[in-house]
């Protein structure tokens, strides 16, 4: 059975997503920004899997996830 520390610590971020328009319509593309708030570790990203990768990295739930058969 996985431990507690590995299957819950939850987290707070801040996520501000913003469009950022290029030269011509096909430069144009989604930009992002997460910060977990009580470490301060803060990435820029420009895609949701990048994203998804830093929460999963921070609160551990690709961790607990994979002990559980599911990652």
């Amino acid at each position: 059975m996985a431990s507690e520390r590995t299957t819950r610590r939850d987290g707070s971020f801040v996520v501000r997503i913003w469009w950022e328009p290029g030269n011509d319509p096909a430069t144009d593309h989604w930009r992002g920004w997460v910060q977990h708030v009580r470490n301060g570790e803060q990435v820029s990203f420009q895609h949701l899997a990048d994203l998804l990768a830093f929460i999963e990295r921070e609160t551990g739930m690709e961790t607990a996830e994979a002990e559980r058969g599911l990652g």
